[in-house]
């Protein structure tokens, strides 16, 4: 059977992290040599940065499938069992997941009065409520539905 190895998803988070890094360092370069703030992004600083987002994406599809798959698959059926730990984990990240909801909502109850609110600070509190969401999905996923890997010869019917 195919392996499922961790180490092409690490190389790829690995190099979408150096990738960001030097695109934020490159910024900062120009900030520092001039005195002020880069005027806009270079063409190739947008791809860079595109890049390095396409690698993460890659990197975390390669960890959740190690997580939900294992790192070989094997023909058999896998029954799920919820457990104390999962039930723990699943509140505690619906814990996390209204706390950061909440906060999202405080933020514009504070800014209407006064105004615009950080648009960088809500965007991270939205980034961490679809991260959070995402994990508590693949938890579910994990102790709740039932796997079966179903192998076939290699002189199958397929025609491809």
């Amino acid at each position: 059977m195919d392996r499922n190895h961790p180490g092409i998803p690490f190389l790829a988070m690995l190099l979408s992290a150096a990738l960001f890094l030097s695109s934020y360092l490159e910024g900062r370069h120009v900030a520092l040599v001039t005195g002020n703030a880069p005027e806009a992004l270079s063409t190739l600083r947008i791809a860079v940065v595109a890049f390095a987002m396409l690698l993460l994406i890659y990197g975390a599809i390669g960890f959740v499938s190690i997580l939900l798959e294992g790192t070989e698959l094997r023909p058999r059926v896998r029954a799920p069992r919820l457990g104390v730990g999962a039930v723990i984990g699943g509140l505690l990240l619906s814990g996390v997941l209204v706390v950061l909801a909440g906060l999202f909502v405080g933020i514009f109850v504070r800014a209407t009065p006064r105004g615009p609110s950080d648009i960088a600070l809500e965007g991270v509190l939205v980034g961490g409520m679809f991260a959070t969401a995402a994990l508590l999905v693949v938890l579910v996923r994990k102790v709740t539905v039932r796997d079966e890997v179903v192998a076939e010869n290699e002189q199958s019917e397929v025609p491809w």
